[in-house]
């Protein structure tokens, strides 16, 4: 059996060797669990304790309706689909803060995503691979606070009664991944520039 040792003293040459898998593969789950939650419209289960009527679409006492960020679950021709919220919707501070930080998860994740992926076939420097996972735990405590829509006005305790769903539960595993995703960074060494 003949081993081509240039083959193999190429393959060690490669900017961050095989360190880089272990990161790249925790933000990429991370940035796919992120979008999986919060872009649908199951993200919290609310049940209609009565009419609130500054939410009057999601029904009358008993109903139960899923609700997502940015778009509510409905009826259609028989069948359910995500209906997006209307333009007159009440939106209090918690609602929009939810949306922004799951716009941010979402922008910061991917950019920093991509950017791992270059980085198997070209080096960073040591600054740039910190700031990468400085952001990732930033992205962890991002996550988190699109929980806030859980305690926002729709989900007002006089009217509705709200439990996680889908999405919240696709939610917190991101939140796993994403610390997951930047204390692995911490642990691996830079790509050689």
């Amino acid at each position: 059996m003949d081993i081509n040792l240039n083959y193999l003293h190429l393959q060690s040459d490669r900017p961050n060797g095989n360190y880089i898998f272990g990161p790249m593969m925790f933000t990429t789950i991370a940035f796919i669990l992120s979008n999986s939650a919060t872009r649908w419209c199951d993200y919290i289960n609310r049940e209609t304790l009565a009419v609130d009527p500054r939410y009057p679409w999601f029904g009358t006492a008993g109903d139960s309706t899923n609700i997502g960020i940015w778009s509510f679950q409905g009826q259609s021709a028989g069948s359910t689909v995500c209906f997006i919220y209307p333009n007159d919707m009440n939106v209090d501070t918690r609602t929009n803060t939810a949306r922004v930080f799951s716009t941010w998860t979402t922008l910061m994740g991917g950019l920093i995503m991509i950017t791992m992926w270059f980085t198997s076939c070209k080096g960073i420097s040591r600054f740039g691979w910190a700031t990468m996972g400085f952001l990732l735990m930033v992205n962890c405590l991002f996550e988190g606070l699109t929980l806030l829509l859980k305690s926002s006005s729709i989900c007002d305790p006089a009217f509705a009664s709200c439990t996680l769903a889908r999405g919240s539960r696709c939610g917190i595993s991101a939140i796993v991944f994403w610390f997951i995703a930047g204390a692995s960074v911490a642990t691996v060494p830079p790509p050689k520039v």
